[in-house]
């Protein structure tokens, strides 16, 4: 279902997107996520809301009896991460957080290379990553058709550009590698953006 919120909430701010968005893939648009559940047949929900919303909307579907897959990141923090993956176990369904660059053909045959010893041992790796994003990307997405301002605002997003972009390539190297962190350290700032998390 599109449109979906978490109870109590405002309903979806542009019910037409979400109509839309239905309409293009012979889908049903719904503003509240109870009643998609309780009303249509489906197996799993995709949540791509904002991070305050991805584990309330993700418990309440798990209990529903749905698997969930989740927009990265899976939440704004440990505990409420913790509480998504409790639920997930306790209704015995999946849970699972879409990262698409482990999907590229690229991506595929360097694992396999990787697995297959063609790099030798692997004993760390260095990301080095320069993100910019212009200010319709924090008032809105990249395509300008939303206009909600949820990815500046530290209670709502969680974070800024390494929450909802450099996660991608430190799951990427996790998932080629199979190393875990054994050392992390970091600077970021707001530089050039009037919002409150990191860009």
């Amino acid at each position: 279902p599109t449109g979906a919120t978490a109870p109590g909430d405002a309903p979806d701010p542009d019910r037409d997107l979400a109509s839309d968005l239905a309409g293009r893939y012979g889908a049903q648009a719904f503003t509240d996520l109870a009643i998609a559940l309780r009303d249509a047949e489906f197996d799993a929900v995709i949540l791509s809301t904002p991070h305050d919303l991805h584990v309330p909307l993700a418990c309440q579907a798990l209990r529903a009896r749905r698997h969930v897959i989740v927009e990265k990141p899976l939440a704004r923090s440990m505990p409420e991460a913790d509480e998504a993956i409790r639920t997930a176990r306790e209704m015995q369904k999946s849970l699972a957080v879409f990262f698409p660059l482990r999907y590229q053909a690229e991506h595929r045959w360097a694992r396999k290379l990787i697995e297959g010893g063609g790099l030798g041992s692997i004993l760390g790796v260095r990301i080095v990553e320069h993100i910019y994003k212009e200010m319709p990307y924090w008032t809105g997405g990249s395509s300008g058709r939303s206009r909600v301002a949820w990815r500046g605002l530290r209670e709502k997003a969680g974070g800024g550009v390494l929450i909802m972009n450099v996660i991608h390539q430190l799951d990427l190297v996790h998932h080629l590698t199979g190393l875990g962190v054994e050392r992390v350290y970091c600077e970021y700032g707001t530089l050039d953006t009037p919002i409150e998390v990191e860009d």
